[in-house]
């Protein structure tokens, strides 16, 4: 079946990918999605340091610049990279609380008096802002990968 890589809009580098085997497909696009995680999670981390939240103790902030970009499981074919967020322990929240401090800011709450606080949106923000530039620079990473993968099979000839 091999990796689908439409949303990037490229026919050619489609092209390209599907001449390798599965594998090696996998060994391609595997790496640019890495890059892609470690850039988003610098805009993330920019987002946090106030320019979008202004951090309070500095915990998630943090803890988010601790955590590390590493490959998502394998689920139904689909393949990914990304980092975690915080846990409660790590930004300081007690077990007990039901509040989870990252979904408030990002999806806003309702106080107790039932005015509901907007979210500030850290994290969707800093995707929907560089979602474009980021996709062709996924396919550039790509295609560098492709090549490479090509060589290391002896192909001569990418289609």
């Amino acid at each position: 079946m091999g990796v689908d890589i439409r949303m990037i809009g490229d026919k050619a580098l489609e092209k390209m990918l599907r001449s390798l085997p599965d594998a090696a497909e996998k060994k391609a696009v595997r790496p640019a999605l890495r890059k892609s995680a470690k850039r988003l999670k610098a805009h993330v981390i920019h987002n946090l340091s106030g320019a979008v939240v202004k951090p309070d103790t500095g915990a998630w902030l943090a803890a988010t610049i601790a955590s590390k970009v590493h490959t998502l499981r394998r689920s139904r074919g689909r393949i990914g990279a990304g980092f975690d967020m915080p846990r409660r322990i790590e930004l300081g929240i007690d077990p007990k609380d039901p509040g989870y401090y990252p979904v408030h800011v990002e999806y806003g709450y309702i106080r107790k008096d039932g005015v509901h606080v907007p979210g500030k949106y850290p994290i969707r923000g800093a995707v929907n802002s560089h979602a474009a530039e980021e996709l062709k620079t996924i396919g550039g990473d790509i295609g560098k990968d492709i090549v490479k993968e090509a060589k290391k099979l002896g192909l001569r000839r990418i289609a």
